[in-house]
């Protein structure tokens, strides 16, 4: 056996134990922001992060449906969230940016103040969502928060939104 193979192997055995345990240690999630108030988005229920694409408006949809726009070639909804919460417009800003649902069978996007950027902590680091400090408006929609830098920084369900108040609002 020459060093490279014996180094080859050593470095895949390292990977696999030691890194797959850190990916399990480790959360990820992108950072925005509904007005003032700061969240983090899972990293695996974003798909991505776009600056407002061109869209079609929806004739009698709510105002918080800014309308349809194509993703490269799928059909993909726009709400507001800070409208769809709050009940006021979120206003146009050059920061603004949607967040796109993770999830082929039920694409959407939603709009957001401004993304500020990826975050990683430790899982260990996760509090329940009861110690959240966020607007009743927000509260059905926090899973959990972590701090950073002694801010809390909740994390925020794109999907319990979109299962649980888009769903009664279309229906309802």
């Amino acid at each position: 056996m020459d060093i490279y193979s014996a180094l080859a192997g050593l470095s895949a055995a390292y990977v696999q134990q030691d890194g797959v345990s850190a990916l399990q240690e480790d959360w990820a999630g992108i950072g925005f922001r509904i007005g003032t108030q700061r969240f983090l988005a899972a990293q695996d229920e974003v798909s991505e992060v776009l600056s407002p694409p061109r869209c079609t408006r929806v004739p009698g949809a709510p105002e918080w449906v800014r309308g349809l726009a194509n993703l490269r070639g799928t059909v993909v909804p726009l709400y507001d969230l800070g409208h769809l919460l709050l009940g006021t417009p979120t206003p146009t800003q050059s920061r603004n940016r949607y967040l796109i649902l993770a999830d082929a069978a039920n694409p959407a996007g939603f709009l957001v103040d401004a993304v500020t950027g990826l975050r990683r902590f430790s899982q260990a680091q996760m509090q329940p969502a009861e110690s959240a400090v966020v607007a009743a408006e927000f509260a059905d929609f926090v899973t959990g928060v972590f701090s950073e830098v002694d801010e809390p920084r909740p994390v925020f369900s794109l999907h319990t939104v979109l299962l649980n108040r888009l769903a009664t609002q279309v229906v309802g």
